[in-house]
């Protein structure tokens, strides 16, 4: 028999410690999706996403967005959607990396794969799910002398972690939903807070700028009219930012600082990982979603298959028969059972119903 090939089931030895089962690139809806779907066959997840939070596109550029197509609901907001399904996800147990971007799918000769992510995040699994939608969001950085030694000193916040603000003085840099909403949420924990946005108006929702305005009023958090044009600070440990508008030039106190700026999209991923893919679009096979690489497999608005249709609920399909393949991949052994979650008492107590 001839030796099975690298990164194929046979191949991986059932006593190696791996990082997880399956890692996920994307952590939209099609890919929360996916850490339910391989959950119920106790395939453990790590999920790398680019952005600081989970949602995908819909939570970066759709947040207030009215869904009408997912069954059983005559409609949810986008936002809804992604809390709903990270507590549908939650009893599996992912393991969430944010703010990361996976850089290198490699197969590993003991079986598996290498993943690699640009923030220094190597990890080992035994199959691969591709759920990166159009492509990887990157935080528009601003363009300010000096900003790249504040970031590797730790000043610039990459992931927004609230409890880690305690006793700092934040600087928010942006005026859209996520600028304010960081805002208001630091309050609760910094020093003081600042939001710096060129003007004195918001492309935000209503009800965030009323907060927003309301602390401005309470004293608990400043707004600076203008542009950052300086950083201030001594071997990458940020004391202030330089304001310039309405004429004048501010210092406002900072040791961290939050660049709240919108996003660019990177479509250069799939591209580097020898699957075809063209424009971020990757073509599977329809009847396992898997990729021309075995074990590596594509789901949601970046997979590529004849009739293939750009919907959320399209994603769910492919996440749900995606699973199967990669339950026959790694437990081979198994029976071919598929429970129903609504009489299977077996993963009615993996989700902690009884």
């Amino acid at each position: 028999m001839p030796p099975p090939e690298p990164g194929s089931a046979a191949d991986v030895t059932a006593a190696e410690a791996f990082s997880a089962d399956v890692v996920i690139v994307g952590a939209g809806p099609a890919g929360l999706f996916a850490v339910f779907q391989l959950g119920l066959y106790d395939l453990r997840c790590v999920v790398v996403d680019s952005l600081g939070h989970a949602g995908g596109q819909l939570a970066e550029y759709y947040p207030d967005k009215p869904i009408y197509d997912v069954p059983g609901h005559t409609v949810i907001g986008a936002l809804e959607l992604v809390g709903a399904l990270q507590k549908q996800v939650a009893p599996f147990g992912p393991v969430y990396r944010f703010g990361e971007r996976v850089d290198r799918i490699a197969a590993r000769t003991a079986g598996g794969f290498e993943v690699d992510t640009d923030g220094g995040t190597k990890l080992t699994c035994r199959a691969v799910v591709l759920a990166t939608g159009g492509g990887a969001f990157r935080p528009k950085r601003p363009e300010i002398d000096g900003l790249a030694g504040f970031e590797a000193g730790g000043s610039v916040m990459a992931v927004f972690d609230p409890t880690a603000l305690a006793g700092h003085d934040v600087v928010v840099l942006g005026g859209g939903d996520v600028a304010l909403e960081r805002a208001i949420a630091a309050a609760e924990a910094a020093a003081s807070v600042t939001l710096v946005h060129r003007r004195d108006d918001f492309q935000a929702a209503p009800a965030l700028v009323v907060r927003f305005r309301t602390l401005v009023a309470e004293g608990r958090t400043r707004l600076a009219i203008g542009r950052p044009v300086g950083l201030e600070g001594v071997d990458g440990r940020l004391s202030g930012v330089l304001v310039r508008g309405l004429g004048v030039e501010q210092r406002v106190a900072a040791t961290r600082l939050l660049p709240c700026l919108g996003t660019d999209l990177d479509r250069t991923g799939p591209a580097a990982w020898d699957l075809d893919a063209s424009d971020g679009r990757i073509p599977v096979d329809p009847a396992s979603f898997e990729t021309r690489r075995p074990g590596i497999f594509a789901i949601g608005d970046g997979a590529l298959y004849p009739g293939k249709l750009p919907l959320i609920l399209c994603g769910f399909h492919e996440a749900a028969l995606m699973a199967q393949a990669v339950r026959r991949r790694l437990q081979p052994r198994t029976r071919p059972i598929l429970p129903y979650s609504s009489s299977s008492s077996d993963l009615q107590r993996k989700l902690g119903v009884r």
